[in-house]
């Protein structure tokens, strides 16, 4: 059976987001480290996704086109398409969409001048600073910690 991993936030870091922990300093560090992981996940599924779009095609042209003949083929060549893009859809929003929009979602509710300084541009001046406390600069999640867990369904 398969098993398909989405990736979510550490629970750590979500939690100390949450609690207002990290200065504005250390949250544009750690929004910067999300983003470069981001892009260095997109790569790779980019790749992998073209990768596996030529083996089911020119599969499917060399299976398909010598069992059945090419106008009986097609048919059978667009479902191997569709299926390739539902696989897409689903392993994009599984490595990178869910930790993507967990983050985006917890920097516009947490920190929104940091979130729409680094997005969209600025706002105003009156948005909430996060608040430092002793108890939560011991127990916020350190910065260059692996970013994301894992959690298993369908096997």
């Amino acid at each position: 059976m398969a098993k398909i991993h989405f990736l979510n936030l550490d629970p750590t870091i979500t939690m100390a987001v949450q609690n207002r922990q990290y200065n504005e300093e250390e949250i544009i560090q750690l929004n910067k480290k999300i983003k470069a992981d981001e892009r260095t996940k997109k790569k790779a599924y980019i790749v992998t996704m073209i990768i596996v779009t030529l083996l089911l095609l020119v599969g499917g042209i060399i299976i398909y086109g010598s069992e059945i003949g090419f106008p009986d083929a097609l048919p059978l060549l667009l479902l191997n398409m569709l299926a390739a893009a539902i696989v897409a859809a689903v392993s994009w929003y599984a490595a990178i969409g869910r930790m993507s929009k967990q983050w985006d979602d917890l920097m516009r509710v947490y920190y929104p001048a940091v979130y729409m300084d680094n997005e969209y541009g600025s706002i105003d001046q009156n948005a909430e600073k996060p608040e430092d406390t002793e108890q939560g600069k011991k127990n916020k999640a350190p910065i260059n910690k692996k970013m994301y867990g894992r959690k298993f369904i369908i096997s």
